[in-house]
């Protein structure tokens, strides 16, 4: 939104604000004015966009007031985190309403580490079946062959509790209920 500021005589100040008292203040008394301006002008008054939504594609913010000792439990969890302080409020906002896993930056890379564990495991196995089926063909032993899928699915198993373990231990970390009576620091 636009802003004007302006230097007027003391006395044209006095007399405006007797004005805008009738008509809902300075800055809507000034509003008016220069709606009636511009309509007597002929010019069109283009209406402000609407209001900032996920419709629109905009997105409002909000403020959120704490005492300081809430602020240092904030920056605390924020940390371990890896979150700034808004990051880490529109995650747990974003968890309360969604019910969706949210990840700092260091588990989000630990994940994806995990899924390229499993992806090349997952081509390792098909790797090792192919050549499996071309020795079996040619009556080979494939004693080698199986205990190397033994090692694949025992690799493959191994990134799935990973990140199994991750995301359980995503869920109790925003699932957490806060203090109990007994349990929150006396004021």
């Amino acid at each position: 939104m636009a802003q004007f500021g302006f230097r007027i005589p003391d006395n044209l100040a006095l007399q405006f604000d007797a004005y805008a008292a009738k008509h809902g203040g300075r800055s809507e008394a000034l509003r008016q004015l220069m709606e009636s301006a511009v309509r007597e002008d002929g010019t069109d008054i283009q209406r402000p966009p609407p209001r900032p939504s996920a419709e629109t594609g905009n997105w409002e913010g909000i403020l959120v007031k704490l005492e300081a000792a809430d602020f240092v439990r904030l920056d605390e969890e924020a940390a371990a985190m890896n979150l700034t302080r808004g990051q880490w409020i529109v995650a747990l906002v974003r968890h309360r309403l969604t019910g969706s896993r949210q990840f700092g930056p260091a588990d989000r890379t630990r994940i994806a580490g995990i899924a390229k564990d499993i992806r090349r495991a997952a081509s390792d196995i098909g790797r090792s079946s192919q050549i499996a089926s071309k020795h079996l063909a040619q009556g080979a032993n494939l004693d080698s062959h199986l205990r190397q899928l033994a090692s694949f699915k025992t690799q493959l198993l191994s990134a799935l509790e990973a990140l199994h373990q991750a995301y359980l231990g995503n869920d109790a970390y925003w699932s957490a209920d806060p203090p109990t009576e007994k349990e929150a620091p006396l004021a």
